[in-house]
């Protein structure tokens, strides 16, 4: 069992790193990884303590679920403009943090 602590240390272990790149080949089985990880982190965590940013290429057709999850940090991303926005928004948040 993986249990996904993002917020704090559990179980002995220390707290898991909040961004994810997952690619692979086609029919490699990304989107199941990334449909299990999601529901773990939704089910685990409440959305103060982990929001969803999701950019789906495949015009959102295997996350349709996630529209409706309080997690999710705005809309579920299918246009790669709008997937170059929130990339740079998010490396803008992480430069302020750093």
């Amino acid at each position: 069992m993986l249990y996904l602590n993002v917020g704090n240390e559990f179980g002995g272990h220390q707290s898991h790193g909040p961004h994810t790149l997952i690619a692979g080949e086609t029919g490699s089985g990304k989107g199941v990884l990334v449909q299990s990880l999601l529901l773990d982190i939704c089910a685990t965590n409440s959305p103060k303590r982990a929001r969803i940013r999701m950019i789906d290429p495949k015009a959102g057709i295997d996350f349709p679920w996630l529209r409706t999850m309080p997690h999710l940090d705005g809309e579920l991303i299918t246009e790669q403009s709008q997937a170059i926005y929130a990339l740079e928004e998010l490396v803008a948040e992480m430069e302020r943090r750093n």
